[in-house]
């Protein structure tokens, strides 16, 4: 059983900056964590140990402005599939090999770009992208929002390099979407909210679970399953209250609670346009969270939750490291960013 409250952790630096970072989700068991690192004119996969992120295999985007990207690894195969998106409002799908031997560049196997919207359209581009794990049923293949126009989900079919306006049921003004390490809680759909409403949806845009939160707890910004197999999944807001939800229940949460001196991280995040709430999960029904410059810790086992917070230790997240994400690797916590003004 994992101690939260002796969890050890280190600030890792990318050596180039970072648009997003996306922990690769495997839609099988793997004990080898992976990331997606995501540049503004390069991406790379990666994996992360002793405080230092291990380059595995670069994609160069030189001709393109890159704004998010996401992956998964079908449940057989050493593959991974990557999303990509960019600002001229393109998405490009590659197969990939997923660790390699050497920091090879450019992307060996299959490669797809889909335009998104019309060629007219101005001021609007791809602002994340998340590609659906085990779709089968003929639906999306991948799904994604824009910047630019709000109540508009749009599905990806790579087979036949078409985007669509997807008629999500029920229909909903503003969704964002949460990309999900372990994606056995979507079941090859995916998972959106609105401001106090948490969603999954099939690949056809079909809801298949609805949560609301309580009033005046803030809006949510972040959610995260348990693990393989597991029901659990942990919801936080961007006021500092953090939700556990049993996927079974619809009857409200499992737990709850505020967690006190986390009220800058939404006011951060509004002001500057930063993506300050981050979680991540290890797999076995723990959980690690950012908000703002605190630290939360979750913890279910046989139904009993425990949580602990504490403040980032002084200097540990130094002024000019931007944090982009989290991953665990052998149950230590690594908070993957750059340093600002560092370039690769």
């Amino acid at each position: 059983m994992l101690d939260i409250t002796a969890i050890p952790a280190c600030a890792t630096v990318c050596s180039f900056p970072l648009v997003c970072v996306d922990a690769i989700s495997f839609c099988r068991d793997s004990s080898q964590p992976s990331l997606l690192l995501v540049g503004h004119d390069k991406a790379c996969s990666a994996s992360v140990s002793g405080g230092a992120v291990t380059v595995h295999r670069f994609f160069p985007q030189h001709h393109r402005l890159l704004t998010d990207g996401a992956g998964y690894v079908p449940h057989s195969g050493n593959r991974a599939v990557l999303a990509l998106a960019d600002a001229a409002s393109t998405v490009t799908l590659h197969s990939v090999p997923l660790y390699a031997t050497d920091n090879t560049k450019g992307s060996s196997g299959d490669c797809s770009t889909i335009f998104v919207g019309e060629p007219w359209e101005r001021g609007v581009y791809v602002s994340k992208v998340v590609p659906l794990c085990g779709n089968g049923g003929g639906g999306a293949d991948a799904v994604c929002v824009r910047k630019g126009e709000t109540g508009v989900m749009w599905g990806t079919s790579f087979e036949y390099a078409t985007a669509w306006k997807m008629s999500l049921r029920p229909n909903v003004d503003k969704l964002d979407l949460h990309r999900q390490q372990y994606p056995h809680f979507c079941a090859g759909g995916f998972v959106a909210s609105s401001r106090d409403t948490l969603f999954t949806f099939d690949s056809h845009g079909e809801a298949q679970l609805q949560m609301k939160i309580p009033e005046g707890v803030g809006p949510l910004e972040a959610v995260q399953g348990g693990g393989s197999g597991s029901p659990l999944y942990a919801v936080a807001t961007g006021c500092g209250t953090v939700f556990l939800h049993d996927a079974r229940y619809t009857g409200g949460p499992l737990w709850i609670q505020r967690i006190s001196g986390c009220a800058d991280a939404r006011d951060f995040s509004e002001n500057l346009g930063v993506h300050t709430v981050m979680m991540t999960s290890n797999g076995r029904d723990v959980w690690a969270m950012l908000l703002g410059r605190k630290f939360i810790f979750l913890r279910c086992v046989n139904g009993t939750v425990t949580c602990r917070s504490f403040p980032s230790p002084p200097r540990f997240l130094f002024p000019q490291f931007s944090p982009a994400g989290l991953l665990f690797e052998s149950n230590t916590l690594h908070v993957v960013g750059n340093a600002l003004g560092k370039s690769g």
